[in-house]
């Protein structure tokens, strides 16, 4: 690729991008709206046995997230000042810190490291409850997003550091992980409390 190439802004992508995330604004809203009204007016919606998930964990993982959207944003900023190194480490932060979510989310489904016991050994498992299956099918598809975002960004850190990426392509991939990450709030504010 030529370096003009590298350097030509690309309202495809952005345009692309932004229908991308309107198409997956309606997948999560249809799952937001059976889980308001599952919780509202499903019988058993959460039965007693069941545990309740920890609205602590869900602020750390909350955190993970605030912490990736921050480096997404310096990275793009250090690549506007054509910095690469310092945005290709940002992205990694980025990368790195969507790698740390979906870890922490799978040992609150499973505690597979032993931080947590695990929701599923606590009781909380699919087809138990409306609330089990909506909880896993919100966080379990959020958890794909994310890891969209990891691989993206982990591309991305290799392409800055070799100078094959452009400050707007990497805005259009920002694009993503700041709607990725703003998504989980509404599953945070929705599911944790």
């Amino acid at each position: 690729m030529s370096e003009a190439a590298a350097q030509a802004p690309h309202p495809v992508g952005r345009t692309g991008m932004l229908w991308l995330m309107v198409s997956d604004a309606f997948s999560f809203a249809a799952l937001f709206f059976a889980f308001a009204w599952s919780r509202n007016y499903a019988v058993g919606f959460h039965d007693a046995a069941e545990p309740k998930v920890s609205a602590g964990w869900g602020a750390a993982l909350t955190g993970v997230l605030v912490l990736s959207s921050v480096a997404m944003g310096l990275a793009t900023r250090y690549a506007q000042r054509e910095k690469w190194r310092l945005s290709a480490w940002a992205t990694g932060v980025t990368a790195f810190s969507g790698a740390l979510f979906i870890a922490m989310q799978l040992e609150e489904y499973f505690g597979l490291a032993g931080i947590l016991f695990g929701l599923h050994r606590e009781g909380l498992r699919l087809g138990q409850s409306a609330f089990a299956n909506l909880f896993y099918a919100l966080t379990a598809f959020h958890g794909l997003h994310v890891l969209s975002c990891v691989v993206l960004t982990g591309v991305a850190s290799v392409g800055l550091l070799r100078q094959k990426f452009s400050a707007d392509t990497l805005s259009v991939i920002g694009l993503w992980v700041q709607f990725v990450d703003g998504v989980w709030l509404f599953i945070f504010g929705a599911v944790y409390f």
